[in-house]
């Protein structure tokens, strides 16, 4: 099963039997390899992530092969594309004061200074086309 992993370290150990064998430290945990060539080809990555064969026997994992460095970049397949979001969000916190309208689910909260500059936003939201469904009321201005 190709499998991409982060090598950590790779210890040299011994086997009852005799065989030497490599002990493979990675992100997913330990894993053996008893291939020399491929042994050579992890100690190049070892802090990096890498794409290779696993072969699970019972408790153990075995790397066979070694395939290629991990490439983040590379998509899946079968993955599907994100699609992208637009948000807008304006933030001012020099006017003290605040009006909200619409219902609810579709609130729009505007902050002012004055009644004449709560019209003029309440006047360009009206022009961008808000509060055709629930007409935004001018206020007076009580000062």
């Amino acid at each position: 099963m190709e499998t991409a992993i982060l090598i950590k370290q790779i210890d040299e150990k011994q086997a009852k039997t005799g065989k030497l064998y490599h002990s493979v430290d990675t992100d997913v945990g330990k894993m053996t390899c008893f291939e020399e060539a491929v042994v050579k080809d992890l100690k190049e990555y070892v802090g990096k992530k890498v794409l290779v064969e696993v072969v699970e026997q019972g408790k153990f994992k075995n790397i066979r092969a070694f395939i290629k460095p991990f490439d983040p970049e590379v998509i899946n397949p079968l993955e599907k594309p994100k699609e992208a979001v637009q948000q807008i969000v304006i933030h001012k916190t020099e006017r003290p004061n605040s009006y909200e309208f619409g219902k609810a689910g579709n609130r729009i909260k505007v902050y002012f200074d004055t009644a004449q500059d709560l019209n003029e936003q309440i006047t360009a939201l009206q022009e961008l086309g808000y509060g055709a469904e629930d007409p935004i009321e001018p206020v007076e201005d009580v000062s």
